[in-house]
């Protein structure tokens, strides 16, 4: 197999004038500017090896006294769309530039990152995350930018494809000024009784607890329907209450409220962040 090999570009933008214009002048293609930032649901979910690396970056920032960086959903659509860039089309670009002309700047945007500082980091070779970090941390530039302490959040993302030289393929994009991602709150929906399910009349106030609550972040209460999906609040939402903000420290139970204006029938209750479910949910059933 041939050599692993890896490579990196961080960069700091002085102002969100000057993102603006190098994304404007760069985005020559309309059918590039159009696009939209999408990735298969595989590639953008976070599985073990990936896991094991943001893992491992964190364990080692920490030791050399940085903070640790939050994984962000945007960031880690962006690397997802690099890695499946890369790997799909055979390519190791050494200026990070994708297949469309982007930059990493560019391509952050384009995905939906808010950013004033980011770097890249690419590996290609291996499948392991404790193969892609190792990499990187003997690296000094690497190395360099995994310590950076400005850094927030980090998306991490690996692609296959058998006909490519190397088969594996490696993203790491770090940035700073993201907004704050919440910690998902654990566990159900559940009232101040600790049941899980009510019943009452269409517009009934409903107050609904969830534990672990990202003090002063902005959640959403909604209700749904599962829609045979078995996820909770897939289908049919309707906000309750559009920004929700609890006060009590993390880990704490935090409360809210809002009416729920259905028809009869059987709804839940869930808490959104980001636009992801972030709770299983309590039913209310519709009188």
């Amino acid at each position: 197999m041939p050599t692993p090999r890896k490579d990196l570009v961080s960069r700091a933008l002085a102002s969100a004038a000057i993102v603006l214009s190098t994304v404007t002048a760069a985005y020559q293609s309309p059918a590039a500017a159009q696009a939209a930032c999408t990735v298969s649901a595989a590639d953008q979910a976070v599985d073990a090896e990936e896991q094991e690396a943001l893992t491992l970056l964190n364990q080692f920032r920490v030791a050399n006294g940085r903070n640790p960086v939050s994984l962000s959903t945007a960031a880690t659509r962006a690397a997802a769309w690099m890695s499946r860039d890369m790997a799909s089309k055979n390519r190791t670009p050494a200026d990070h530039v994708d297949s469309n002309g982007r930059t990493i700047g560019q391509r952050l945007t384009w995905c939906g990152v808010t950013y004033n500082q980011f770097g890249e980091a690419i590996y290609w070779g291996s499948p392991d995350g404790q193969a892609a970090f190792n990499w990187w941390r003997d690296s000094p530039p690497h190395r360099a930018i995994m310590l950076e302490p400005g850094f927030t959040h980090a998306g991490i993302a690996r692609a296959f494809d058998a006909s490519s030289m190397f088969g594996w393929y490696w993203t790491l994009d770090l940035t700073a000024g993201e907004p704050t991602t919440p910690t998902p709150l654990v566990g159900a929906a559940f009232y101040i009784d600790g049941t899980s399910a009510r019943t009452g009349p269409s517009g009934a106030r409903v107050s609904a607890f969830a534990t672990s609550a990202e003090p002063g972040f902005s959640y959403k209460m909604v209700s749904g329907r599962s829609g045979g999906t078995g996820r909770p609040c897939a289908t049919d939402i309707v906000p309750v209450n559009d920004t929700v903000r609890f006060a009590n420290a993390q880990g704490v139970i935090g409360q809210t409220a809002g009416n729920l204006n259905r028809p009869p029938g059987q709804w839940q209750v869930c808490f959104l962040a980001e636009g992801q479910v972030v709770t299983g949910a309590a039913s209310y059933t519709v009188a």
